[in-house]
């Protein structure tokens, strides 16, 4: 007759009290100790067999399933990708047009202040040359021309960053690429926590790396058959 999920419960219970209820101080409490720990063990194996077939029937299903969805979304998903591509593609040529359009005309108002500022330079020059020549009426006049009224050119025309198209949006998105790693401040670094864990496990403390405290602990384990054995395990 095959074990209930409601017996199992009840004997989880029943071991969980006695193992709470140790109190390791001899000999013979560390036996006891020993034996609830291999019932422990046995009871662990008994709902790994209880719950296992069951577990592994769902991942199963669970594998075919997902195979079969890929199946299905790969191709659209490649087709998405390769849309998305070229519509980021064309708004980026698009904002090419624009910041060069947008230089334009900053280099066109420019050259215009710096035409406006030439023009006034060159008649105070004129003045001041008509002045140092003796003519006062001519500097006089000179100084009282109104400057020729400027008409500055339209202004160039701006593409727009983003046409409004219904369904879709684009936002900027900032990344980044290593250059050279000697240059990132140490803020941003991440320890190998793998491989300082192998390199210490390997050369168990003889081999010391700085800023790292290395140290061992005891793990206590239930060997098949023993009552109860332990070794120590470097971290």
């Amino acid at each position: 007759m095959s074990t209930t999920i409601q017996e199992l419960k009840e004997k989880q219970m029943g071991l969980i009290t006695q193992a709470q209820a140790i109190a390791i101080a001899d000999e013979k409490s560390l036996m006891e100790a020993s034996d609830a720990l291999t019932s422990i063990k046995a009871l662990l194996k008994e709902i790994d067999a209880f719950f296992d077939g069951n577990i592994n029937r769902l991942h199963k299903a669970h594998r075919e399933a997902l195979a079969q969805k890929k199946a299905f979304t790969t191709a659209p998903l490649e087709a998405e990708r390769g849309l998305k591509l070229r519509i980021r593609e064309y708004l980026d040529e698009q904002e090419r047009i624009r910041r060069e359009a947008e230089e334009k005309a900053q280099q066109e108002e420019q050259a215009r202040v710096e035409a406006a500022k030439k023009a006034e330079e060159e008649r105070l020059v004129a003045a001041l040359e008509a002045e140092e020549s003796g003519d006062s009426a001519l500097a006089e006049e000179i100084l009282n021309e109104v400057p020729p009224e400027f008409n500055p050119p339209p202004p160039a025309q701006i593409v727009p960053v983003a046409p409004k198209i219904k369904g879709i949006s684009s936002s900027e998105v900032w990344k980044y690429e290593v250059i050279d790693i000697d240059q990132i401040p140490r803020t941003y670094l991440m320890l190998d926590d793998t491989k300082v864990g192998q390199v210490v496990r390997a050369t168990k403390g003889t081999l010391q790396i700085p800023g790292i405290r290395i140290y061992s602990e005891r793990s206590v384990s239930v060997g098949k058959g023993i009552r109860g054995s332990s070794h120590v395990q470097p971290n």
